[in-house]
């Protein structure tokens, strides 16, 4: 989808006479696309008249096709400047250039990513621009059929024309000479290469046609696209389908099929507590729907498990292009009706009803815009996962909204998954859990740890030896609640978390290189609820901090004690909390615990927990059954345990 489109002499005109600003923006309207609020028009101001500079020569043709904010098929995404003609040979070709403003760059030592400041006192972890433009070209290429068919020739560059190289700049690393020989960087100090870059493809103007015609091609997956996706799973035993996993996924792909025939909107929603394989269909089925040539996303609200699953999956960096399918929750506030095929939401209980995109919060009820963008919706959920007053996906938001989208009642199924695989497939310790964290009455009052290996830890230290001793193959972790400040965020010589003279440690967040979950150094940090959620480990170290405590009989929640730099979980509620405090405690109670519920369930074989408040840790030493170590699974094993070598800590710690 084109925002703006023009020959060369014509944007330079538009430039020239004010109007270009203006014309962007009624783009986005009349396409029904948010954004042009005030920080992208201040970068539309800033970069397009240094791209006109860099174009206005003689050897470019003005009859050259020009697009500006294009947006890529069935994604959120859109590049920031196009440039088209033919080459020599008479051959279609668009040149992408990814425009940056940024002024500052660091090293990010161990990643090929970059630290860039990215605007006045804001410094991020991010994506080289080369490899951002190298993955929009890499998904056209095997998304848009005249790309697929090379048709169209794509050449990716990104261009800083507010930065001056200097020696040794950590911009031009000599880690990243292969992604240079595919995707250049030009600054403004090496402005006349990205020049004679254009003129080297584009001999002859095509008067806006070539990108027409990629506009409007075909998305049919390339046959490198589908090849790369089925080895992507193919072979790893996370991603066999099992019991009811298997009879979920026939009932997901005949909807789609019957979705494809009818023309008519299906939704299908799969309720499945932890560990029941959720994302593990959600996976087999973006895989399955790609190999049949049907056009799917993966879609979650948290980044945290489409990261994990995309370096899980991938084979190779030059597989990056596949991550577009994998796709926020917010993808879709701008899709038209029935826009995508199939639409895969994964941790649906954590969609929103707004996102903060682009500088702005924008957006208006994520399982509605799903719903309306997607000829087929299938929503994995667990109500019991919602862990923040933003939360709203529920299964009866999810009929509502099919409703409001007028899909027929024939047209909507439900399914469950029975079998769990987590917690060693214990159904009475969810059901313990429930109990002992007074989620809901059950009938299981005690937990047998012969049946799973949980233990109550009485000294920070020692729940740190074990979690590293059980660190086996980078699959152990600990984790917390939100109740500690960030201060190492401002302040990396601090640590958020001092529970002795030994135990200190930061947070981690997710974001920059690879995930909390499958970073090796991340042993040394503590993990929460928004960078493990929908994963796994082996083995998990839990911290219940002082926002959950047991006094007089019951299990006691605090709001009060939640972390201000918590800005997702209860920004709502505490506001709340001031007018209607009873109100606010109850919503309060509920994210609490469903928090401390989740972190619980994320070990396969066993959960360490420590608690701040004595009087808890007590309580629940009495409401199990505990047996020596020497009876645990762990303990059997033939081979003696052997301590892994722990990354030495260091000041990244990733947000």
């Amino acid at each position: 989808m084109i925002i703006y489109e023009n020959v060369k002499s014509g944007f330079i005109a538009d430039w020239a006479n004010n109007v270009l600003i203006d014309k962007i923006k009624s783009g986005l309207k009349r396409n029904h696309i948010g954004g042009g609020g005030y920080s992208e028009q201040h970068s539309w101001e800033n970069s397009l008249p240094r791209v006109k500079n860099i174009i206005k020569d003689s050897g470019i043709p003005n009859d050259a096709g020009i697009a500006i904010e294009y947006k890529l098929p069935t994604t959120s995404c859109r590049i920031d400047f196009m440039i088209s003609g033919y080459n020599e040979e008479g051959r279609g070709v668009i040149i992408v250039i990814e425009l940056k403003q940024w002024s500052k760059v660091d090293r990010v030592e161990n990643s090929f990513m970059v630290r860039a400041l990215v605007s006045q006192n804001h410094v991020e972890e991010k994506a080289h621009p080369s490899r951002q433009a190298l993955n929009y070209v890499g998904y056209l290429a095997n998304m848009v059929e005249p790309a697929v068919e090379d048709k169209i020739r794509l050449f990716p560059c990104s261009y800083l024309h507010n930065y001056s190289l200097k020696e040794n700049d950590p911009l031009i690393d000599s880690k990243f000479n292969t992604l240079f020989q595919k995707s250049p960087v030009f600054t403004m100090d090496t402005e006349d290469k990205l020049t004679d870059f254009i003129k080297k493809y584009i001999k002859k103007g095509d008067r806006e046609k070539v990108i027409f015609d990629l506009d409007n091609g075909n998305i049919v997956p390339s046959a490198r696209l589908i090849d790369d996706l089925s080895q992507m799973v193919e072979g790893k035993k996370q991603f066999y389908l099992l019991d009811s996993q298997e009879e979920v996924f026939e009932k997901a792909m005949d909807m789609v099929h019957d979705a494809i025939r009818s023309g008519e909107k299906h939704v299908l929603i799969v309720k499945g507590g932890p560990g029941t394989g959720k994302s593990v269909i959600a996976i087999q089925l973006l895989v399955n729907l790609i190999k049949e040539k049907i056009i799917a996303n993966y879609t979650t609200p948290n980044s945290a498990p489409r990261n994990v699953y995309f370096e899980m999956l991938k084979n190779n960096d030059d597989q990056e292009y596949v991550n577009n399918l994998l796709a926020p929750s917010y993808n879709y506030m701008d899709s038209k009706t029935n826009d995508i095929p199939v639409v895969i939401v994964d941790e649906a209980h954590r969609l929103k009803m707004k996102a903060f995109v682009r500088g702005a919060t924008r957006g208006n009820n994520q399982i509605n815009e799903i719903i309306n963008a997607a000829l087929c919706s299938i929503f994995f959920i667990d109500e019991d996962q919602r862990v923040t007053d933003n939360d709203i996906g529920s299964i009866e938001e999810i009929k509502r909204c099919c409703e409001l989208n007028n899909v027929k009642a024939q047209y909507i199924d439900e399914k469950e998954l029975i079998s769990q695989f987590r917690c060693k497939g214990s159904d009475g310790y969810l059901a313990w859990l429930d109990d002992v964290l007074e989620i809901r009455e059950t009938n299981n009052k005690m937990l047998d740890t012969k049946e799973y290996d949980f233990r109550i830890i009485d000294d920070p230290d020692e729940l740190d030896r074990l979690i590293v001793e059980r660190n086996i193959d980078n699959k152990a972790r600990l984790v917390a609640g939100y109740y500690k400040e960030w201060v190492s965020k401002k302040d990396k010589t601090k640590f958020d978390f001092e529970l002795s003279s030994t135990f200190r440690k930061k947070w981690n967040l997710d974001g920059q290189t690879k995930p909390f979950a499958i970073r090796e150094s991340s042993i040394n940090e503590i993990g929460c609820i928004h960078t493990c959620q929908g994963l796994e480990f082996d083995y998990v170290g839990v911290i219940l901090g002082d926002d959950i405590r047991y006094e007089n009989g019951k299990i006691v929640s605090d709001i009060t004690k939640n972390a201000k730099s918590d800005r997702t979980a209860m920004v709502h509620t505490k506001a709340l909390y001031k007018k209607e405090p009873e109100k606010a405690k109850k919503i309060a109670d509920e994210i609490i615990k469903n928090t401390y519920k989740v972190l619980m369930t994320r070990g396969l074989s066993g959960c360490y927990v420590y608690c701040e408040d004595k009087a808890l840790s007590e309580y629940l030493k009495s409401r199990i059954i505990s047996h020596d170590p020497a009876d645990n699974a762990f303990a059997y094993e033939d081979k003696p345990i052997e301590l892994p070598k722990v990354a030495e800590d260091n000041d990244e710690y990733k947000v």
